[in-house]
């Protein structure tokens, strides 16, 4: 089953919905890229898709664990 994950941000007078996407699962966690070109979205079924951030779409999915994945991260080099 899909689901539609949605970001909101704002400047503290008005929040606007700043990204939208489907992924696997409810997502637990998210992390941006340093770029800001790409979000991770941690599941709680495991995977962990890598979504292309202006686009909403995921060409990369992580495996994750089978537990179910509780944070996302980008090692500073990426």
């Amino acid at each position: 089953m899909s689901r539609v994950s949605r970001l909101f941000g704002g400047n503290g007078a008005a929040v606007r919905r700043v990204w939208t996407a489907a992924g696997p699962d409810h997502v637990i966690a998210l992390a941006w890229s340093a770029g800001g070109k790409h979000l991770a979205a941690a599941a709680s079924t495991g995977p962990v898709p890598v979504f292309d951030a202006g686009a909403g779409t995921s060409d990369v999915v992580l495996a994750g664990h089978p537990g179910g994945t509780l944070a996302a991260a980008w090692s500073p080099a990426a």
